[in-house]
């Protein structure tokens, strides 16, 4: 069986609901998009977690969250050689899978007053499960529109407010 080819991939935290909100990196290839779970509640926050000790424990978080994101960075590489099925299966209970033919509802809007710190929220429909997702950075909200319009069953309503983005392409 051949590989399947990675087009891309952005990363986006994804709100578990009292249990807080957990970082994963989306792999989009031709067939399916994989959520991959790269880091825990801290990961996902920010390090705003270490505001609560203070201006040192602001420091503390600053670097902590700075060492992490330097070791995301680097696994980035791996994750986009190795095959996605084994990806998938190395965390089974939370990295999951969406086929792009069965996403029926796409939108990237504006994150909302309280998720402030997000550059763009994405909502992805399979049925009646929806799944939502909160885009931390621009560049990545930029990736995520490139590697999502044109090739889901549904069209990605792209939010007005979200002059930023620009033209795809």
């Amino acid at each position: 069986m051949a590989m399947e080819t990675t087009r891309g991939s952005f990363e986006a935290a994804r709100s578990m609901g009292w249990r807080g909100e957990q970082l994963y990196r989306l792999l989009a290839t031709d067939e399916r998009l994989a959520c991959l779970r790269t880091g825990g509640m801290v990961s996902a926050s920010g390090g705003s977690v270490w505001a609560h000790f203070g201006l040192l424990g602001a420091l503390i978080g600053y670097f902590v969250e700075k060492r992490a994101a330097k070791k995301r960075a680097a696994e980035l590489p791996t994750l986009e050689q190795t095959p996605i099925d084994e990806l998938l299966a190395r965390d089974a209970k939370n990295n999951f899978e969406l086929r792009l033919a069965a996403i029926d509802r796409a939108a990237l809007g504006k994150p909302g007053f309280f998720k402030g710190a997000y550059a763009a929220k994405l909502v992805l429909g399979v049925g009646a499960v929806e799944h939502l997702f909160f885009i931390k950075s621009r560049p990545d909200a930029q990736r995520c529109r490139a590697l999502l319009e044109g090739k889901l069953s549904a069209p990605l309503a792209v939010d007005p407010g979200l002059k930023w983005l620009g033209p795809i392409g």
